[in-house]
């Protein structure tokens, strides 16, 4: 099994047998690199099993031995909401003012919330910064009982966060661009 972006290269040198799945490949990188284009058109697709889902790009959804899969599995009901936020930004996160962004967020619309707030333990440097604001938050590795029991997830829109946003039907506030 491969979980690839933009790796052709277990195609090229070990072509049989390979399942892929949530294959992301960008056309842009092919058509910016003429080496990188020759080495896709080599591809021999037929020997290839592709597991795809709504983010696979069409042209590759296309190919022989294609099977979507869901985004999601089981689909649960929501808990009984228990008047909590969850913040976070997963582990994924690149960007240099993500931090200062939430922030933001949490000065402008979170000020005068009462219930309590999982702060995900990847935004606990933020503590400092909203201190003042005197709000009920407790840094926390997320689990399904908080996710599963929450009134909205606010934060990045990962792939893992989204899918249990989805899977149990929680609201999800995306802080993400410009504030």
């Amino acid at each position: 099994l491969i979980i690839s972006d933009n790796y052709l290269e277990p195609f090229i040198y070990n072509k049989k047998g390979i399942l892929l799945a949530n294959f992301f490949l960008h056309k842009e990188l092919l058509d910016q690199d003429h080496e990188y284009m020759n080495s896709f058109n080599s591809i021999q697709w037929n020997d290839i099993n592709l597991v795809t889902s709504i983010f696979t790009m069409p042209y590759i959804k296309e190919k022989p031995n294609s099977l979507k899969i869901p985004l999601i599995g089981e689909q649960f009901n929501q808990m009984e909401d228990m008047n909590h936020l969850i913040i976070t930004k997963g582990l994924g996160c690149w960007s240099n003012d993500f931090d200062q962004k939430i922030i933001n967020y949490i000065q402008r619309n979170l000020f005068d919330y009462n219930g309590k707030i999982f702060l995900d333990k990847t935004l606990k440097n933020i503590l400092q910064d909203i201190k003042s604001i005197n709000l009920n938050i407790e840094v926390t590795s997320l689990n399904e009982e908080i996710i599963s029991t929450a009134t909205a997830i606010i934060g990045r829109p990962s792939i893992g966060i989204l899918t249990e946003s989805f899977q149990y039907r929680i609201p999800f506030v995306a802080v993400v661009g410009a504030d």
